[in-house]
Parts: structure tokens; C-alpha cells; sequence
């Protein structure tokens, strides 16, 4: 078995990079994206066709992909030639085109149900565990926003799946926040993680159902459950999430029951999410993001046509929107990160153009593949299954040598994204870069010495100070000022989780002192902020305390109450460090 899964690795690679030649666009930088492999999402309502243009380059509206149908796809794309045969030149008038849409669509309604998690609790055992009076009442309070944010789809759906761009799944779950209209996978971590810590197994179990049920209907885990994010996926960590459930849960059979389907998961990012490395005369295979279409994001349709027009031929068009995908698709959005240099344009729309992920070894995705492969041979082993157990093994370790030859810089003594067209690290900070502190993925014998690195990296970078103190609130995600919203002093809890209990687990005394430090201070902003506004942000800023962005602006009415990641995060906190965790007044 171990024999045919590398040819397979191998062969597909070939594939995916056989096709590949280089841009003669000034701005567009290295080489066009191989094209698709596999036909992504079919619709042609929600992906494919002429309505979805027509529609988003109009401006009627702002969500049409969320729209349902009146009628059958059939009946609406025959109407929808009806109106162009009645157009002008090809053009289709706004008013006619308005009575289009009213006639065969309308907004989604009673499709995401309220829903009560039959385990919920109104006082879980974590709440008794804190000490201070205050964080004790912001944790019940945190307790009672889950039941905002929990959702199941109507039936309809599922009985009607042509006529929704939704995706059904069988079990509840949880939103990120209220204004959210679907799931999305990799904040799915941290808010089931928060999940288990209020005792909602059940529960949990049920979201984990509901991810698998993807990879049945997919072959993998999709962005979100929208039919438009076919092609996409977001950084894999539903076998992270299967291992913080059977450490909760000791659920030997449902692991056993499923992973065959965490194996197809692995499978997809082995077999098209893989890159061949050079570095030093040594080649390696390792994983970057990427995207298996070239057409627009559908849910920011407009505003990528809009940067792409930038670009006169269609061939470097389509290549921007495969970028901006793959970019899309490392749940970091649009960031410095996947630019492929920082050189300033007096027109801010080019900046966008810089978007080159594909080129890329990032250290948190090969940091989570590495540690994956390592879960699963576990699992395998568990399960008396040594075939795989070996493979899973050899594979982990094939990352992990990968991670040390090509991520981790000498110099820098901290690991580095990796530019494989020019075959050298990014010297960059990025709060991803300790990512390999959370995944465990690092030689345990040298624990200490990598916590140690990391803390001096921080101190280098004037993250903490030589006291190990913070600088800031929270960890920047960057220290470059690009003005998005994944860059510069935004802090995310995504990045705080990997940084915060990375350090934690290392034996490094200093990395256990910055953690704890780090930690009470997200607790702290986000206590004011919940104080100031009574809402969780989904992100903090790191020099205006209990503010979720940087200019300390005036909270916004229609801010969501509730974020179910920034929940999930501080319930770790609240688990870890309740004991101790000492409240100041806002």
C-alpha cells in the first residue's frame, strides 16, 4: 500500500506541474497555475456560466450567490436566455434584469434553524474552576453566547439541493458569529475545542459528523459548506480535531469508523496540494495552498473582476483569480504573507496583483501536515493497522525533515516560510512562523532549545521585551503595515492559540513565562472589549486595549455579539490558566 500511494503522490505532481510556463506580465510574478484536474462544482446558478457575471457586474445586489431558487436551475437558466435574447448588443437592461432576479430568486429564509445542543450546560465544570469573580462571570457569559451562534439546516435543503447554493449537513453546529450565513473549517477547530471544554461532546461529535459528511460527498473538507467553495479547501485540521475529541472523549470506535475518511482527507492534500521542492541539490515534497479553478471568488465576485481589469489579457486574469484563491484558501484572506515582494504601488488596487501563494512553502500548513501524518499512524496503530501505521509514520517524518532542511533558518534560529523560485527562506515576521511549537513538530529531545529560540526570535523581533513582558496586548500578526486586515498589529485568535499554547508545551521555563503572559493579556482585552461593547471580537488590536481594530474607532451596532473562535480560544485560556488568572478593571 505504501508503494502505491507514493506513485500516486508522484504521478500527480508530475501532473501539476508538466504545464507550467512563466508570465510575460510585468505584474504578475513567476509561473501561470497548471489548469484544473477535476471539474469543480458544476452549477451553473452559483460557479459556472453567464447568469453569475452578469448578475455580480451589475450591482443589484451583494450576496446573490446566497440566494435561493424559486424554481428548478433548468427552468431559471431558460429564463435567463429569455432576457439575453431580449437584450441589446449583448447588454441586459438593470430593470429587466432586477425583474429577472425577483422572479427567480429570493434571500434564504428559515434555512439556518436555532438550535439547542442537547448537551449544553448552563454552568459547565470549567466555570467552577475559575477563581476570580469577574473572569467567572465573563466565562458564564461567554457560556450563554453559544446558544447564539447555534444553527441547523431545514430539511429543505437537503430535499431541495439544486435549488441552494448551502450545502445541507445532518447534525448542528456552531456559526462563527451571528452574521455568518455558513460554517467554515478550520475555525471549526477552536470552536469545538471550546465546545468540549463546556462538556457539549455530544455535540461535538455531531460537527465532526458533519465534516466527514463533506469528505463522503467531496473527497475532502471544503472552505465552508457552500457549493461555490468547490475547489478550496482551508488549512486541514479536522484530524487535529479528531484527536482533541478522543483525548476529551476516549470514543475509540468513532475513530475507527472514520478514518478512512481522515485518510481521503490526507489524500487530497497529498495528491493536490503537493510541490516539489529544490534546496541545496536535495528535492522534497511538501504542501502549499492552491486552487483548482480560474474564475473569481463568488463571494467577492465584483471586487476581483475589479483588480483583475488591471490585467488586459485573460490568460493572466485567470491566473490572478487562481492566486487569490489559493490565497483564500490559507484562511488568512489577502495578507503580505502571499505577496511576492513588498515594493509599494501608488495605485493601492495593484497591491492585490502581488498575490503569488502558490510559490510558497508555508511553515503553519506543512507544520499541521507533518503533525497530522503523525496523529493518523497513531490512529493506525490503535487500531492494530500496520501498513498504514508505517506509512503514516515514514510520512510524518518525510515532513519533518522537510520542515528542518527547508523551514527552519540557521540564521534566524526560528523557522521561515520558504520561496521555492528562488529557493530561499522569507525573512519575514509572521506570528504563523511558531506554528511548529503548536504541531509538536520538532525533535521533543531539543524541546527546551526550540522554546528557548522562540522566545529570543520574540524579543529580537520587539514582540516581548528582554523581561518577557509583552510589547503589545497581543502577538502581531505582522510588523508590516500593508492596511489588511491579516497583517500589522491585528491579532487574530487563530495565531494566538498556535503561539500562546505552542510555547506552553515546550520545556522551555521562558517559553512557559511568555505564554502565560500572553495569555492573561488576551483575556484582558477581550474582558474590556466585552465590557466597553458586550461582544466578543473575531480580532483585537495590539495597541488599543478591548478595541478590535487599530484607530480605537466607535463600536459598530451592527458588531456581531459573538465569535466563536475568540470563545473557543479563551476557554482554552480559561482551562489551562482559570486557576490563576487575575482580573484588573477595565
Amino acid at each position: 500500500m505504501t508503494c502505491r500511494y507514493n506513485i500516486i503522490i508522484i504521478f500527480s505532481v508530475l501532473i501539476l506541474y508538466s504545464k507550467i510556463r512563466f508570465s510575460a506580465q510585468k505584474l504578475l510574478h513567476g509561473p501561470y497555475h497548471p489548469l484544473p484536474v477535476f471539474e469543480i462544482c458544476p452549477s451553473r446558478i452559483y460557479c459556472q456560466g453567464e447568469l453569475l457575471p452578469t448578475v455580480e457586474s451589475s450591482n443589484i445586489l451583494t450576496a446573490f450567490q446566497n440566494m435561493m431558487m424559486i424554481r428548478n436551475p433548468s427552468d431559471v437558466i431558460e429564463n435567463f436566455n429569455k432576457l439575453k435574447a431580449h437584450g441589446y448588443n449583448g447588454s441586459i437592461p438593470f430593470p429587466m434584469l432586477r425583474m429577472f432576479i425577483k422572479e427567480n430568486f429570493v434571500v434564504e429564509h428559515g434555512v439556518l434553524i436555532n438550535w439547542l445542543p442537547i448537551d449544553f450546560k448552563n454552568y459547565p465544570l470549567v466555570i467552577g474552576f475559575i477563581q476570580d469573580i469577574q473572569y467567572k462571570e465573563f466565562a458564564a457569559a461567554l457560556n450563554q453566547m453559544w446558544l447564539t451562534l447555534a444553527k441547523r439546516i431545514s430539511v429543505s435543503v437537503r430535499d431541495n439541493p439544486e435549488r441552494y447554493s448551502m450545502i445541507y449537513v445532518p447534525n448542528g453546529f456552531f456559526l462563527n458569529s451571528e452574521n455568518d450565513n455558513e460554517f467554515q473549517y478550520w475555525d471549526t477547530y477552536w470552536i469545538i475545542k471550546g465546545a468540549l471544554i463546556c462538556g457539549m461532546r455530544n455535540t461535538v461529535k455531531g460537527i465532526l459528523e458533519n465534516l466527514i459528511h463533506m469528505i463522503k460527498i467531496n473527497g475532502y473538507v471544503m472552505y465552508g459548506n457552500r457549493v461555490y467553495y468547490g475547489g478550496r479547501s482551508q488549512p486541514p485540521l479536522l484530524i487535529q480535531m479528531m484527536a482533541v475529541y478522543y483525548t476529551f472523549t476516549n470514543d475509540k470506535d468513532f475513530i475507527f469508523e472514520n478514518i478512512e475518511f481522515l485518510d481521503d482527507e490526507m489524500m487530497f492534500w497529498l495528491l493536490y496540494r503537493s510541490m516539489y521542492v529544490k534546496s541545496n541539490g536535495n528535492t522534497y515534497i511538501m504542501g502549499h495552498y492552491m486552487s483548482d479553478t480560474t474564475d473569481p471568488r463568488p463571494e467577492k465576485y465584483a471586487f476581483d473582476m475589479k483588480i483583475a481589469k488591471n490585467l488586459p489579457q485573460k490568460r493572466d486574469r485567470d491566473e490572478y483569480y487562481c492566486r487569490v484563491k489559493a490565497a483564500s484558501e490559507s484562511g488568512w484572506g489577502i495578507s503580505s504573507k502571499h505577496f511576492h515582494n513588498r515594493v509599494e504601488f501608488e495605485n493601492r488596487e495593484l497591491m492585490y496583483l502581488k498575490t503569488n501563494p502558490l510559490n510558497f512553502v508555508y511553515v503553519e500548513l506543512n507544520a499541521i501536515l507533518q503533525s497530522n501524518s503523525a496523529i493518523l499512524s497513531k490512529m493506525y496503530l490503535l487500531k492494530d493497522d500496520k501498513v498504514n501505521e508505517e506509512f503514516y509514520r515514514k510520512l510524518a517524518q518525510r515532513y519533518q525533515i522537510g520542515i528542518n532542511s527547508l523551514l527552519w533558518n540557521e540564521k534566524e534560529n526560528i523557522w521561515l516560510d520558504f520561496d521555492s523560485s528562488i529557493e530561499n527562506s522569507r525573512n519575514n515576521f509572521y506570528a504563523s512562523n511558531l506554528a511548529p511549537l503548536w504541531t509538536f513538530s520538532y525533535d521533543n529531545k531539543l524541546s527546551e532549545f526550540y522554546g528557548d529560540a522562540a522566545v529570543d526570535y520574540l524579543i529580537r523581533n520587539n514582540i516581548i521585551n528582554s523581561d518577557l513582558t509583552p510589547r503589545y496586548i497581543c502577538i502581531p500578526t505582522s510588523l508590516y503595515k500593508s492596511g489588511l486586515e491579516w497583517d500589522d498589529t491585528n491579532c487574530w485568535p487563530q495565531l494566538q492559540s498556535m503561539i500562546i499554547f505552542g510555547l506552553q508545551a515546550t520545556r522551555s521555563e521562558r517559553a512557559k513565562i511568555v505564554a502565560s503572559n500572553f495569555a492573561s493579556s488576551w483575556m484582558h482585552t477581550n474582558f474590556v472589549g466585552y465590557k466597553n461593547t458586550n461582544s466578543i471580537f473575531q480580532k483585537y488590536s495590539a495597541v488599543k486595549l478591548g478595541s478590535e481594530n487599530n484607530e480605537g474607532e466607535l463600536f459598530d451596532i451592527m458588531q456581531p455579539k459573538a465569535n466563536g473562535v475568540s470563545m473557543g480560544l479563551l476557554f482554552e485560556i480559561f482551562h489551562e490558566w482559570g486557576n490563576v488568572l487575575e482580573s484588573k478593571q477595565p
